[in-house]
């Protein structure tokens, strides 16, 4: 059986304050994107993972934690082998690592049968990540709590394109250091969150203006090579754009590809940045 596991952007990333439990309560809109890792599952009585990026053949990997726990919560006899072919850069804010255990998830139901209700396929996403509840829906979503509140939203208008650039830097334990360097001078009280919402619910179109990702306040402190990218992207090339997720990815969107081509080719002359040209889709995962 092969799958798609799809990439998302945050159009919108707001920290609302810190929660009992010690995770942060966000407040985001959610949008999946045209880019995918592939992931083939066959029956096997072992579990095993082989993938292009030899390093994320280990057990740290969300797709074994995932297939881990629900073998044991299940008692299912049997294993799973699973190729993986990566694709979505990795610790980019694009959501790889969750996207790849949702589908996971969704697809070990189906092949083993598993009975999980709705209720817990959420459970089980939350267990393993803040993310991955997200991706068990796909499309345009708002995103609350630490990541389990779920709202679907009408399809953005039009569809999108979407000019990703990324860094070729990696930053181990990223997200966690991210999350760890916000302080509360930075937290919001969903005015970003609203004002585009209302937006899409109203089927309207949206554009890189109306985006806002909190951890651009931080970017300097706690990444200054990537800042000066994201600086003189903002300066020289076009002010709107942002992260996605806790970095390091970032987008322009836009519905004119012809910009989004002289913008990309601007930013491939002047950085090294890798860049890539997506769009915006719905309900693919």
């Amino acid at each position: 059986m092969i799958k798609k596991s799809y990439a998302k952007i945050n159009l919108i990333l707001e920290i609302l304050g810190k929660l009992d439990n010690g995770f942060h309560e966000i407040s985001s809109v959610v949008q999946t994107i045209d880019l995918y890792d592939t992931i083939i599952f066959k029956q096997s009585n072992h579990i095993s993972l082989k993938c292009n990026i030899k390093a994320l053949e280990n057990e740290n990997n969300l797709i074994i934690k995932t297939i881990k726990l629900l073998k044991k919560k299940y008692n299912y006899p049997g294993g799973i082998s699973i190729t993986l072919n990566k694709k979505i850069p990795m610790s980019s804010g694009l959501g790889g690592g969750s996207s790849n255990a949702a589908t996971t998830i969704l697809t070990l139901q189906e092949l083993w049968k598993l009975p999980i209700s709705k209720k817990e396929l959420l459970n089980i996403a939350l267990e393993i990540g803040s993310d991955v509840p997200y991706f068990i829906h796909g499309g345009t979503a708002l995103i609350k709590g630490r990541g389990e509140k779920i709202v679907k939203l009408p399809p953005v208008t039009p569809d999108l394109k979407i000019l990703i650039c990324l860094p070729k830097t990696y930053i181990h334990n990223k997200t966690k250091s991210m999350y760890k360097s916000i302080s509360k001078t930075f937290f919001t009280k969903e005015q970003y969150t609203k004002k585009l919402v209302q937006q899409i619910k109203l089927k309207m179109p949206i554009n890189s203006a109306m985006c806002h990702n909190v951890f651009e306040n931080i970017l300097q402190s706690t990444n200054p090579k990537t800042f000066k990218q994201f600086e003189f992207i903002q300066s020289s090339i076009d002010k709107n754009i942002h992260l996605t997720g806790a970095g390091m990815a970032m987008f322009l969107i836009n519905t004119n590809d012809t910009y989004l081509y002289e913008i990309q080719k601007k930013i491939n002359d002047s950085t090294n940045l890798v860049s890539l040209i997506t769009r915006t889709i719905e309900d693919e995962i």
